[in-house]
């Protein structure tokens, strides 16, 4: 079972991964109306979304119930690749290394992201593991992900 500790950290994970994820998306719609200054803040932002979402890949394989265990391993294993490769993608654009022209051949790692977020939160509404509104919107956003790619 986990911890008080653990359970708070994760919970933080969630919160910080979602402020992110506003940021991300306010960002972007203001990179396209009023240009790069926000598209660096955009793209500073997506990285700290996806690493915040790295320990919440460990808490669901920590959830799973035994029947799915497999199948959640495998696909935290998913999600953590995709998280990895789209933040070095990211971090890499940020850091000037790369343009954005380049920058799109780590899009596709997204999907591997959307594919992780509609199994857990799948599994989710199956087994009562997260309250029905929140795990649809998880598959939701996985499914966002995997059409965005």
């Amino acid at each position: 079972m986990l911890n008080d500790s653990l359970l708070n950290f994760y919970g933080w994970a969630a919160y910080l991964s979602a402020v992110a994820t506003i940021v991300t998306f306010i960002t972007g719609i203001l990179f396209f109306y009023f240009g790069e200054r926000f598209g660096k803040i955009n793209d500073l932002s997506s990285i700290f979304q996806l690493l915040f979402m790295l320990p919440l890949a460990l808490l669901f394989v920590q959830l799973m119930p035994a029947k799915h265990l497999v199948l959640g391993v495998l696909a935290a294993l998913i999600g953590i690749g995709g998280m990895v490769v789209s933040a070095y993608g990211q971090s890499l654009l940020v850091l000037e290394r790369i343009d954005f022209q380049q920058s799109l051949r780590f899009f596709p790692a997204g999907g591997a992201i959307g594919i992780w977020l509609v199994y857990i939160s799948s599994t989710s509404i199956v087994d009562n593991l997260l309250p029905k509104p929140l795990a649809w919107i998880g598959v939701l956003a996985g499914l966002g992900y995997i059409l965005t790619v």
